[in-house]
C-alpha cells in the first residue's frame, strides 16, 4: 500500500493530496497544465524533496518531513514515465529499454511486440518521433518491473489507434500484475478509462 499525505506550496496556492492507493489500483491526478502533478509525481519518485510531505509505501517511510531522511529514488520501487520522455540520447531505442531491465526475456519480447517498436530498436532516441519516444518511455518503465508506476501524461503524443491498445494493455497490466499506479492528465477521458479514482485539482 502507498499512503500519501503531500503539500506542495506554488505562488498562489497549496496542492495538497492525502490518499492511499493499494496494489492493482491506478489513482488518477487530473488538472490544467501547471497545475502541479508533474512535481507531484517527482515528489512521489524522490526526485524533488518535499519537507512538508509524508510518504509510506508498505510500512516504509519514503518521506517524513525531514529532507536528509528522504529515501533516494534509486531505493524506491519506482518505475516512471516522464512527460518529457527523458530518454538517453546516447543510447538506442533497446539500450534504452534494456536499462535497468527486470523483466524475462519472453516478457521483453512480447512488451516490445505490444507497444510496436520493432523496427526502431536499433535507433538512437534522437531519431525518433514523438509517439515512439513515448512508447519506449512506456516500455523502459514497465522493463524495469516495478511496484509502483508513475506517469505523466503518457498518452499525450500517441495517435488514437495506438493509444487505446496501450490503454488497454496497461490496464490488464496494472491489474494482472497487482502494480500500484498513478497517472497524471489533463485528458479526464483517459483517466476515465484507467483509474479507480479521479482527484482533480484547481487553482482555489
Amino acid at each position: 500500500m502507498l499512503k500519501l499525505d503531500i503539500k506542495l506550496n506554488f505562488k498562489s496556492y497549496q496542492l495538497r493530496l492525502n490518499n492511499e492507493v493499494l496494489p492493482g489500483e491506478t489513482l488518477g491526478i487530473y488538472g490544467k497544465s501547471g497545475i502541479g502533478k508533474s512535481t507531484l509525481l517527482k515528489v512521489i519518485a524522490g526526485l524533488q524533496p518535499s519537507n512538508q510531505s509524508t510518504i509510506d509505501c508498505d510500512g516504509k517511510l519514503w518521506n517524513s518531513g525531514i529532507e536528509k531522511n528522504q529515501v533516494l529514488s534509486k531505493d524506491r520501487e519506482v518505475g516512471m514515465v516522464f512527460q518529457d520522455f527523458a530518454l538517453f540520447p546516447n543510447l538506442t531505442v533497446k539500450e534504452n529499454l534494456e536499462y535497468a531491465r527486470r523483466v524475462s526475456e519472453s516478457d521483453f519480447q512480447q512488451l516490445i511486440s505490444t507497444l510496436d517498436i520493432e523496427n526502431i530498436l536499433d535507433k538512437k532516441s534522437t531519431e525518433i518521433s514523438g509517439g515512439q519516444k513515448q512508447r519506449t518511455a512506456i516500455g523502459r518503465a514497465i522493463a524495469y518491473n516495478p511496484s509502483i508506476l508513475l506517469m505523466d501524461e503518457p498518452f499525450a503524443a500517441l495517435d488514437d489507434q495506438i493509444k487505446n491498445k496501450i490503454k488497454s494493455f496497461l490496464k490488464s497490466y496494472i491489474s494482472d500484475q497487482r502494480k500500484i499506479a498513478i497517472i497524471a492528465s489533463h485528458d479526464h477521458a483517459d483517466l476515465e478509462f484507467f483509474t479507480d479514482r479521479i482527484i482533480m485539482f484547481q487553482e482555489e
